[in-house]
């Protein structure tokens, strides 16, 4: 119903529940580093048709309650709060074109902003804000398709100059459901970039050559990644089994799937193999590490799976 809540997580209890917002619905929230600010996606009350192209996105400053209009998006896009807890990356969607945009914090005023080159494929939304640097220099955006016969790409952007740095592009991802290509993370340098091709690989690209380092080949199906919180560590997941359909709403059934696979590569290490953890049956969707690294999370068909890594983290020096 629009409405944000701050809740206790060891109680469970409500603490505060804010004003309703202009809009209707809230489809996404993303919280800033800082905690004092929140993105916020919904469609306008004057739009209930639950249309993809026409909700609104703002800025909800949590301690004053102030929510500030930052303008159309598209369902798929999200925004990015630099680690200087000072600048807001978004995405804008005027017409036909893709506007990028560096914005300040309170106030979400326009810092930067540059028209991205025309998206890829049959849909007008098909950029994708990813991640930036640990330093918030630089910034990946996905440009990808509907189309399964498109290649996607990886656009990286200077954030100082809003100027683009080069693209990774990649084959198409012939996988029922999934064609964009996968999100990625930055080392901890932000020399170089490392994600989950489409096609079932793990890919380095050294990013002041622009040229792919190392390719790690998985078993399918393989999606989204992220970085041990001391960088060593590359985590991505694998389904060997076929992909759920995302045009329904119909829950996976486990006992219908292969166990899923969590697939870990000490990425900076050309020896190294990957180490491969094997969960329950169902489908993952989504992994991350604790930030003491000593265990991981697994988000998979029935609930949130964990891992202990107490044994590998003991022998990393």
């Amino acid at each position: 119903n629009g409405q944000v809540k701050r809740f206790d997580l060891h109680s469970g209890n409500i603490l505060e529940t804010m004003p309703k917002g202009e809009g209707r619905g809230v489809t996404g929230s993303i919280l800033s580093l800082c905690g004092k600010f929140m993105w916020i996606q919904e469609y306008p009350d004057s739009q209930l048709d639950g249309s993809a192209h026409k909700l609104r996105q703002s800025l909800l400053n949590l301690t004053t309650k102030v929510n500030i209009d930052l303008g159309s998006c598209n369902h798929w896009d999200r925004c990015i709060f630099l680690p200087d807890n000072k600048t807001l990356v978004t995405l804008e969607k005027i017409e036909k074109q893709h506007m990028l945009q560096t914005r300040q914090l309170p106030d979400g005023a326009i810092v930067r902003k540059i028209e991205l080159p025309k998206a890829q494929g049959e849909h007008t939304g098909s950029y994708t804000l990813i991640t930036c640097s640990s330093d918030g220099k630089m910034l990946a955006l996905n440009n990808g398709s509907h189309s399964l016969q498109t290649e996607t790409s990886t656009l990286f952007i200077d954030l100082e100059t809003l100027k683009p740095m080069g693209t990774w592009t990649f084959k198409a991802n012939d996988t029922q459901g999934y064609y964009m290509s996968k999100p990625g993370v930055f080392s901890k340098d932000g020399k170089q970039y490392i994600l989950t091709e489409p096609n079932n690989a793990i890919m380095i690209c050294d990013l002041a050559t622009k040229s792919l380092t190392r390719t790690v080949p998985l078993p399918k199906l393989s999606w989204n990644g992220t970085l041990s919180p001391d960088g060593k560590y590359y985590a991505t997941l694998t389904n060997p089994g076929k992909p759920p359909d995302r045009r329904t709403r119909e829950e996976p059934v486990a006992a219908l799937y292969p166990q899923f696979r969590v697939v870990l590569l000490e990425w900076q290490n050309p020896d190294a193999k990957p180490i491969e953890l094997i969960g329950p049956r169902g489908v993952a969707t989504h992994v991350e590490f604790n930030p003491d690294g000593k265990s991981l999370a697994v988000a998979a068909t029935g609930g949130v799976h964990l891992f202990d890594l107490k044994e590998l983290h003991d022998k990393t020096p």
